[in-house]
């Protein structure tokens, strides 16, 4: 009987690469769900990927509230308006997660207040939603 290797945590490189190609086609970034032993949210959370791992990275961050992460994202040409499968932004993300600091610094460097998700939501409504009533006012006065 023949197995292929597996990495530390039982993935095979083959399973690697397809889940990384996978990410990649279908801009899949469910990255609160974890496939196996969490391969999934290392592949996405890896500091050196490129493109539109990189996007998602910066949604993650919008949701973390890591201010220094979002500025680097930014620095090195992601996009501020970037859409996840569900046409969320960081804006979305760090508006229904209470982030008021990342949700200035992305009015204040271009984000659109008034996108719509795939459900119709923008980012007021998020705040909204989660009981962040000071953010949703804020990105009301800011549209």
């Amino acid at each position: 009987m023949w197995s292929p290797k597996l990495n530390k945590i039982y993935n095979s490189h083959k399973g690697e690469i397809f889940l990384t190609e996978f990410v990649k086609r279908f801009e899949y970034n469910d990255i609160n769900h974890q496939y196996g032993a969490g391969e999934m949210k290392n592949i996405l959370l890896k500091k050196e990927k490129i493109g539109i791992l990189e996007d998602i990275y910066l949604l993650y961050q919008a949701k973390k509230g890591d201010m220094k992460e979002i500025r680097r994202s930014l620095a090195i040409g992601r996009s501020i308006n970037f859409m996840d499968y569900d046409k969320r932004t960081a804006l979305h993300m760090a508006a229904s997660h209470g982030r008021m600091k990342v949700v200035k610094y992305l009015i204040n460097h271009g984000a659109i207040t008034n996108i719509q998700d795939r459900f119709g939501n923008t980012p007021a409504d998020e705040a909204r939603a989660n009981g962040y009533e000071d953010i949703q006012k804020y990105i009301d006065e800011s549209t």
